[in-house]
């Protein structure tokens, strides 16, 4: 399944979608970190709890912040949603739906740097193919601004990837607008 990973310091951080409990149709998403660089782990946490599919999770960490989103099928269509802890992964607060639209959104990345946490995904909005949305959140994940379409490409824009470093927000992602799948940036 899917699976990302981040570190801060000595602690590592790691989500991943799992059907443990079910078919494939309903996967959650658990958490687990080290805090001695990967020598010794806590027990796992289950983070999202709906009867549908959660998947594709990604996670960033900044700090004591880590910042965790994936994509879900509660409402019919895939759905962007948005968990954070603010104790370096100890506890959690509650996850907050941050996709807009009225689209199918899905394959959501995430990257956090300083008081910046950002994020991308495929969304079937505007168009057949779809395109790449971007969010950010300017105060550590509390609030979020508006679904701003990056790219609406005549071809399918699909799994794109972030990074920040301070101001810097570097986005890439697949696209097959020149009939082959090329990488974007």
């Amino acid at each position: 399944w899917e699976l990302s990973a981040s570190t801060s310091g000595s602690t590592v951080h790691v989500v991943w979608e799992d059907s443990r409990d079910s078919l494939f149709l309903n996967t959650e998403i658990y958490y687990k970190r080290s805090i001695d660089g990967g020598l010794t782990w806590d027990a796992e946490v289950q983070l999202s709890n709906d009867p549908d599919y959660s998947g594709f999770p990604s996670i960033a960490a900044s700090g004591s912040f880590v910042h965790v989103v994936w994509d879900d099928n509660r409402n019919v269509k895939g759905s962007i949603y948005y968990k954070r802890s603010t104790d370096e992964g100890l506890s959690w607060g509650e996850e907050i739906r941050i996709s807009d639209d009225s689209g199918d959104s899905w394959m959501p990345c995430v990257a956090a740097s300083d008081t910046g946490v950002h994020v991308v995904w495929h969304d079937w909005n505007d168009g057949l193919q779809g395109g790449i949305y971007y969010k950010q959140s300017t105060d550590k994940g509390i609030t979020w601004g508006t679904d701003t379409c990056l790219i609406n490409s005549p071809g399918e824009a699909i799994f794109p990837s972030i990074s920040a470093s301070g101001a810097m927000v570097h986005i890439v992602w697949f696209d097959s607008r020149l009939e082959t799948e090329e990488i974007f940036y």
